[in-house]
Formats: C-alpha cells, structure tokens, sequence
C-alpha cells in the first residue's frame, strides 16, 4: 500500500507529492497524518495527503521508500476540515498543494524535527587531542 505525501523542505521546486511505502503497522494512516520520512540523505516530516494511491506505472515498487514514523500528539496532524480547505485553495487559486498546506496550519503549530546532541563522559580528554 503507498501513500501520498507533501513533505517540509525548503526547495521552491520541489512541491509536488511524493509516493512512499506505508510499513506493516501503519495500514491506518489516514489522510492530514504528520509522518517522519527519509528524503535524499535526511529524515522530513510530511503530510499524508492520500492513501492507497496507485504507484506510477515506470516506478518499482522496491524504489519507493517505506514511511519511518507517525507524528502522534497535539497538533501533529491537519484535521480533514483543514485538508480539504488546502485542497480547495491548490484548486481554486492554482497553486500547489505544497504551499496551501504552509498557508493553512500556523508555524507555531506545525510539527518541527529537532535533534539532540548530548556529550559523551571524556569529551574534554578527547577535544584535546583534536
């Protein structure tokens, strides 16, 4: 089963949904779910805009790759009513679905990756060696 997928990168020209695998467990995705994806050499997060959606007919299926995580909590996904008015907006004003998602779900509410780094004991012993 595949899904459709708007995913947040910063790339002016890259707005169009993209196919992913949807992994044994997560059969209940639904359309406005928020789910971490691998996107060239970093992990995304994206929006499920449609579920089982057709793979394109010169794509293989073992070259599209599998959803890494849903989103959970507050917040994380865009309710149906919310999707449906982006939708809306890409269709009557003909823009990408891309940018009607941006417009349509506050930047304070709006899912963010975050990474952690947290130094390892000896760190000081190590930095001087550098």
């Amino acid at each position: 089963m595949f899904a459709s997928l708007i995913v947040q990168v910063e790339a002016p020209e890259l707005k169009q949904p993209f196919t992913y695998a949807i992994p044994q467990g997560m059969e209940s995705l639904e359309p406005g779910a928020c789910v971490v994806v691998p996107f060239g050499r970093q992990e995304v997060l994206g929006y499920v805009v449609a579920v089982d959606v057709p793979l394109p007919p010169e794509v293989e299926a073992s070259a599209v790759r599998e959803i890494l995580a849903r989103v959970e909590g507050d917040g994380a996904a865009i309710p149906e009513p919310v999707l449906k008015t982006a939708q809306w907006m890409a269709r009557e004003y003909l823009c990408d679905l891309a940018t009607a998602i941006k417009c349509v779900i506050p930047d304070t509410q709006a899912a963010h990756i975050s990474k952690r780094v947290q130094l390892q004991p000896g760190w000081e012993e190590a930095l001087t060696e550098i």
